[in-house]
């Protein structure tokens, strides 16, 4: 049953790899291949250690050990598909792509260092905004599904939605295990805040697989703007702070600095 999977998941995996060596180079294909045979190994080792693991004789033994082994699972082809998908999206048959650093845990946003760089480097002439987000009761999520499925379950979830939202308009940041950013480089006030809105609303619906397939989770949002020409070094103390009032307000919110 396991090799079958594998089968049928490889299949579908040639066909991709077709599809990017006609559309854009061989070079990529390669680099491609190397995900997907990630992906296909995963799949055909799950059914394999399964099988293995009910032929132990103490049924909660066995109940713990799947359970773990589905965490882990779970977590590896998570990733390696986010980072498969995220790839064949951002391929441009006719620009170059420019390599970012990305956060080591899940390699999903950029990595925190980034943020600074773009501030001083990269602005438009509509001035630019920083968000600060940070996920409401973290420590209970974490007490109530462990740390373990909250690294593989929710937060690349989280992750995954932010790199999405941000797509042409921007770049989102991961900061600490509940914190995360993002940049706008060239947005007006009103707009900023109304990502804001969209990322709280989007991340409160957002739901998870396995054992947080019952959890919900909400964040509090400070946005910290500035306009065209003006100083820009304290946007992210400012969206931090503006955080914080939101989280003094009761949480699931966002709060603009200065009350704007």
């Amino acid at each position: 049953m396991a090799g079958a999977r594998a089968t049928a998941t490889w299949q579908e995996a040639k066909e991709v790899l077709t599809v990017v060596r006609i559309r854009y180079a061989p070079s990529l294909e390669s680099q491609l291949l190397i995900l997907l045979s990630s992906i296909v190994y995963f799949t055909d080792i799950e059914g394999v250690l399964k099988e293995q693991l009910k032929g132990l004789s103490n049924p909660r033994l066995v109940e713990q050990q799947l359970g773990m082994l589905e965490v882990t699972i779970a977590g590896a082809k998570r990733r390696l598909e986010s980072d498969a998908k995220l790839y064949v999206l951002g391929l441009r048959a006719d620009e170059p792509q420019t390599a970012r650093d990305k956060q080591q845990k899940f390699g999903i946003l950029d990595a925190q260092p980034l943020l600074a760089e773009d501030i001083a480097t990269t602005h438009g002439p509509l001035g630019r905004a920083v968000l600060y987000i940070d996920i409401d009761d973290f420590k209970a999520v974490n007490t109530s599904l462990t740390e373990v499925r909250v690294d593989a379950l929710v937060l690349p979830v989280i992750h995954r939605f932010l790199a999405e939202v941000v797509r042409s308009i921007g770049h989102a940041y991961a900061e600490g295990g509940d914190e995360m950013t993002i940049y706008l480089p060239n947005c007006t006030q009103t707009f900023a805040i109304e990502v804001g809105h969209a990322v709280r609303k989007g991340i409160s619906e957002l739901s998870f697989g396995a054992a947080a397939a019952h959890t919900k989770v909400t964040v509090s949002v400070g946005v910290a703007y500035a306009a065209a020409n003006s100083p820009s070094e304290n946007l992210v103390l400012e969206a931090n702070e503006a955080k914080q009032l939101a989280k003094g307000k009761g949480k699931n919110r966002i709060e603009p600095w200065g009350g704007s």
